[in-house]
């Protein structure tokens, strides 16, 4: 899968990897979410196998025993690949959204997302009340839905919305309505508004795991922060993360909830003084060690 595949090899070669992160988004699109669950060989077999629920509850149908394995899989899967890789393996290359959350049209919308009042209220890396309000509600109703589904798949009741099982229709009523809401109000709401108001329970989740983990933006030198003048980092972050710099000088990286590792800041850094650190480059040293 492309989401096993995470991005920049070292300190070296950042830029070039963030390229490769770029081609891993539009091909996890295409095979990942719409070819191997639709038109392929094991399109029947597909959310029965771990890692394949790309949106997780409600992808593919109802909480049920015969498909514990894939949705519990997918949960697990993701959880060590956002722990080792950060939960940009999710949110910047097999989630759907970065396909259209990235480009010249969202580049062009930083600017002015972040003079509205809204948009602005969604910038740093603080975790806001209203972001803790949403993610709070937004994982209580998933699982609650989950829980009456298999007890559905069960037998032990019958409760659907509308006729159909509940975590399908919060799945369709976020991913099919309210996402798009979001993308259509994101010169008021910010760039990545499924990141910063904790909407997506989906993000949040791995989001969540990644920052147990040891991904982190790192400055090579933290003087070089000290001394830039241009914030360009800063300012190409997609999710609007303007404490970055700062939390260079101060400590000499970067590590956020919200970070989603799309690599921008790497790319607009005119000092070329950024690279990530995450467990590959810890299994780098310890080989060198051993």
């Amino acid at each position: 899968m492309a989401g096993c595949v995470s991005v920049g090899q070292g300190e070296g070669d950042q830029e070039e990897g963030n390229k490769i992160r770029l081609v891993l988004m539009f091909v996890s699109y295409w095979v990942y979410s719409i070819y191997l669950p639709s038109f392929s060989p094991i399109a029947s077999q597909f959310p029965a196998i771990p890692y394949s629920w790309f949106n997780g509850l409600g992808t593919f149908g109802p909480v049920e025993p015969s498909l514990l394995i894939g949705l519990l899989g997918t949960y697990a899967v993701t959880a060590v690949l956002s722990f080792m890789l950060g939960s940009r393996q999710i949110c910047s290359v097999t989630c759907t959204a970065p396909y259209m959350l990235q480009g010249t049209f969202m580049d062009s919308l930083k600017k002015y997302n972040r003079t509205s009042r809204l948009g602005r209220k969604t910038l740093t890396s603080r975790i806001s009340r209203a972001f803790k309000v949403s993610s709070t509600l937004t994982w209580t109703t998933l699982l609650t839905f989950a829980v009456l589904s298999l007890l559905n798949s069960l037998r032990v009741i019958h409760f659907s919305i509308l006729g159909n099982d509940p975590t399908m229709v919060a799945t369709a009523f976020y991913f099919n309505f309210l996402w798009y809401l979001q993308f259509l109000a994101s010169p008021y709401l910010g760039d990545y508004a499924c990141v910063t108001h904790g909407i997506c329970g989906w993000g949040t989740f791995n989001q969540f795991f990644g920052y147990l983990g040891p991904f982190r933006v790192k400055a090579k030198d933290p003087a070089i922060c000290l001394k830039c003048r241009t914030v360009d980092c800063a300012k190409a972050c997609p999710v609007g993360l303007t404490d970055m710099r700062s939390s260079f000088v101060k400590r000499g990286e970067f590590k956020a909830l919200k970070c989603i590792g799309a690599g921008e800041c790497i790319d607009d850094c005119p000092h070329d003084n950024i690279f990530i650190l995450d467990v590959r480059n810890k299994l780098k040293k310890l080989k060198v060690k051993i």
